[in-house]
């Protein structure tokens, strides 16, 4: 069954606008699937999406795979054979075509976030093939952690054409850090480093988006062959009122490209 079928049977009927997600239901099915996603992870039990050819034991493979960051996390039963199937799926469409600039590349749907302050966040998606912005999100409070570092992030959870259903959790300020993996703000007195999950009714697609950090000059000096990772990330304008903008890109899957391959 192809993951827009499954999507269909699983989640309400939206209309193609980007949205926040409100309907009670619709939020407390993704929270409970972030909650285990979260645990799943903190207990090792998730299979990353690495480059075609990719093997930790071959200097080669590991060079290849240096980017990190991508993962799958099961939510629900998938066979064994599926989930090879998406994992290589998804390793083909984020590594195997690597250009200049992967993050501002129009054949990818993208993302951009940024924070100012420890909050005033702005979250954008950009569907395969456009310029502009498709969606554009200023949460009111959810871009900050209210009780750090006792409890978890605040949680942002979106509908956006093109990408699909999708929560956002800004993991880390200068002091504190939520996640194993997680790293503090060392630019900026704020919040920082988001990860992207992606909810598909029986998995969970992961961008740790501080490890999988490329660069322009690793771009130029590979031919666009091999950024360093999908994302960039850093300060964006730093002293003015209201503290400094530290913000970034990443490529991000779009929704067909992770259906799930006919069972």
């Amino acid at each position: 069954m192809k993951f827009t079928t499954a999507l269909a049977l699983a989640m309400p009927t939206f209309s193609v606008m980007a949205k926040p997600i409100t309907d009670p239901s619709v939020n407390a099915r993704i929270q409970a699937q972030n909650e285990l996603a979260f645990e799943k992870v903190a207990k090792g039990d998730y299979i990353p999406i690495n480059p075609p050819g990719y093997n930790e034991t071959d200097l080669e493979g590991r060079a290849l795979g240096i980017a990190g960051g991508l993962a799958l996390v099961l939510t629900g039963n998938l066979a064994h054979t599926i989930v090879e199937q998406t994992i290589e799926q998804l390793g083909q469409y984020f590594f195997n075509n690597q250009q200049d600039q992967i993050w501002h590349s129009h054949d990818y749907c993208r993302t951009y976030f940024q924070t100012q302050g420890g909050g005033n966040c702005e979250i954008r998606t950009y569907a395969r093939g456009s310029g502009d912005r498709t969606a554009e999100h200023h949460p009111e409070d959810g871009c900050h952690w209210p009780d750090a570092p006792d409890g978890a992030p605040a949680a942002n959870a979106f509908f956006d054409p093109g990408v699909g259903f999708y929560s956002v959790y800004f993991t880390a300020t200068n002091a504190y850090t939520f996640g194993e993996e997680a790293v503090k703000c060392d630019s900026i007195e704020g919040i920082c480093n988001p990860v992207y999950f992606f909810n598909r009714p029986e998995y969970v697609i992961m961008l740790e988006t501080w490890r999988t950090q490329g660069t322009v000059s690793k771009c130029q000096y590979s031919g666009g062959e091999d950024c360093g990772g999908i994302c960039t990330s850093g300060v964006k304008q730093g002293d003015i009122a209201g503290g400094s903008i530290w913000g970034g890109d990443c490529a991000i899957p779009c929704i067909e490209d992770s259906d799930l391959p006919d069972q």
